[in-house]
C-alpha cells in the first residue's frame, strides 16, 4: 500500500533527500509551495479595473445589453448567430498533435509537466508475480490505473498526451482520456510476444506504436493496421523483467526508427526501404535530436578500469562524424535545448552535444533507475533504491533548483529489480 504523501510527509521526504543530497535544506519554501512552482500554479494578482468611475459606464452597458437580447426575442427568437449549434460529441474527443516545438520560447507551444506513470510489483502466491500501473501528480497521493491481475509493466504517455500505453501481461493495452477525471480502454493487442527488456515506443504522431519480437519490429497501429519490420536479432536481455534498456527510438519526423541490435546501430525506414548500419557500437541505448539530425547512444568500451560506456553523438548525414561527450549510460536527448542527460558514476549530469562540457546535476545516490526528462525539459526522474524491495521516485532539477519527492516505496516485488528508462513516464499537457 502506497503511503498517502500529504503535506507534511512530502515536506519531510524533500528536506531528507535534499541535507543528503547537498547537505542544506531551504526552510523558504514548503512541499505545497515547491510544488505549485514546479506545476506553474502560481497566482496572479487582478487588475482593479473596477474603479468607482468606471461602475456608471459598466451598468449602462449592461443595460444596453439587455434591451438588444429583448429586441431580438420579440421580434421572432434568438438571431441564428447567437445559437450553439456545436453538435453533441459521440466520443471523447483527442487533442490534435501539436508539432515538437523548436524553441522553449515558442508562445503555447512548451508543454507543461503533466502527471507521472510508474509501475509497482509484487508477489503473490497463488498467481506469481503482480503488478499495477500508478499514476501521480506532484503533492498528491499515487493512484491505480492498471492492472492487478498480471504482471503489468511499461508505461508509455503519447507524445500529445491523451493517451497511455502499457504492457499487460503478453498484452499491448492503450487508455485514453484526462488522467484526473479517469481513463478507458481504448485499444488492446493481444499475445504481441514483445522482447523482453525493452517497452514498446509511440511515434511521434501518437497514432502507432513499436516493439521488439523475434521476428523484427512491430508496428501496432490505432487504426487497426499492423505489419512487423524484419530487422536484426535484438541484445540478450533475458531474465531481466522490468525495462532497463531503450534499443529502439523514433525519428521525430517518423520516417524512420534507430534500432541499437547485437550488431550495431541500424537505422529502419518504414517505408520498406533497406535497413543501414550506421554504427558498429555495442549499445543498449540510443535517442535522437529533437531536430532529428543526430542520435546519442552507448559504445560499451573496454577501458582501463573494467568495461564500461561512452556517450556518443553521431550525425545522420555524415555517420563518420562522431563525437563522445560523456561517459556512463542512458544517454537521452533534452526535448528543446542541444543537450544530453547521461547517468554516470558521479551521479547525474547533463552533457553539450557538441562535446564542450558537462555539468553535475546531482550527487552520487543509490539510483537504480533513471527515468529520461520532463516534458518542459526541467527536471530528470530517478528511482531511487530504499530496501532493496522497494524504490522511491524523485525529480532532479536541471537548473539548480530544489529537487522533489514524487513517490516513496514504491515495491519491486525482487531484491535490486528497479524500473529504468521506459518503465516511467511524465505526460506532456498542452494549453
Amino acid at each position: 500500500m502506497i503511503p498517502r504523501l500529504d503535506d507534511e510527509t512530502l515536506d519531510r521526504e524533500i528536506r531528507v533527500y535534499l541535507n543528503w543530497r547537498t547537505g542544506r535544506a531551504s526552510e523558504a519554501s514548503s512541499a505545497a509551495e515547491i510544488a505549485a512552482l514546479v506545476i506553474g500554479h502560481v497566482g496572479v494578482r487582478p487588475h482593479p479595473i473596477w474603479t468607482p468611475s468606471r461602475v456608471g459606464w459598466a451598468a449602462a452597458a449592461v443595460l444596453l445589453a439587455l434591451a438588444l437580447v429583448g429586441m431580438l426575442v420579440i421580434g421572432g427568437g434568438i438571431h441564428p448567430f447567437l445559437t450553439d449549434r456545436t453538435p453533441a460529441p459521440t466520443s471523447t474527443p483527442v487533442p490534435a498533435r501539436i508539432p515538437a516545438p523548436t524553441s522553449p520560447r515558442i508562445p503555447g507551444v512548451v508543454p507543461v509537466n503533466g502527471s507521472i506513470a510508474l509501475p509497482t510489483r509484487a508477489h503473490d502466491a497463488e498467481n506469481g508475480v503482480l503488478g499495477d500501473i500508478l499514476m501521480v501528480a506532484i503533492g498528491q497521493t499515487p493512484q491505480r490505473v492498471a492492472g492487478g491481475t498480471v504482471e503489468t509493466i511499461c508505461p508509455q504517455f503519447s507524445p500529445d498526451g491523451s493517451r497511455l500505453s502499457y504492457v499487460e501481461g503478453d498484452d499491448l493495452v492503450v487508455l485514453a482520456g484526462d488522467p484526473g477525471q479517469g481513463m478507458r480502454e481504448e485499444y488492446r493487442s493481444v499475445g504481441i510476444h514483445r522482447t523482453i527488456g525493452a517497452c514498446p515506443i509511440w511515434s511521434p504522431s501518437s497514432q502507432t506504436i513499436a516493439f521488439l519480437t523475434g521476428d523484427g519490429i512491430a508496428i501496432r497501429g490505432l487504426d487497426g493496421i499492423d505489419r512487423t519490420i524484419a530487422a536484426r536479432p535484438p541484445r540478450d536481455v533475458a531474465g531481466q523483467l522490468f525495462a532497463n534498456h531503450n534499443p529502439l527510438a523514433w525519428a521525430p519526423d517518423g520516417s524512420s526508427i534507430a534500432y541499437a541490435a547485437s550488431d550495431g546501430i541500424w537505422l529502419v525506414p518504414l517505408d520498406g526501404a533497406s535497413a543501414a548500419r550506421v554504427s558498429e557500437a555495442s549499445s543498449r541505448y540510443v535517442s535522437w535530436s529533437p531536430d532529428g539530425s543526430r542520435i546519442a547512444f552507448t559504445d560499451e568500451v573496454p577501458l582501463q578500469d573494467g568495461r564500461t560506456s561512452n556517450v556518443t553523438v553521431l550525425t545522420i548525414s555524415q555517420p563518420s562524424a562522431v563525437k563522445v561527450v560523456g561517459h556512463g549510460s542512458k544517454p537521452a536527448w533534452a526535448p528543446f535545448a542541444d543537450e544530453i542527460a547521461i547517468q554516470s558514476s558521479d551521479g547525474l549530469m547533463i552533457a553539450k552535444a557538441d562535446g564542450s562540457g558537462t555539468r553535475l546535476v546531482s550527487a552520487p545516490i543509490p539510483a537504480y533507475g533513471f527515468g529520461g526528462w520532463s516534458p518542459a525539459g526541467d527536471y530528470l526522474l530517478v528511482m531511487v533504491d530504499v530496501s532493496g524491495h522497494s524504490y522511491s521516485l524523485f525529480a532532479v532539477s536541471t537548473t539548480g533548483g530544489e529537487s522533489i519527492s514524487i513517490a516513496r516505496s514504491i515495491e519491486t516485488g525482487g531484491t535490486r529489480n528497479f524500473p529504468d528508462m521506459g518503465d516511467v513516464t511524465w505526460q506532456a499537457v498542452y494549453r
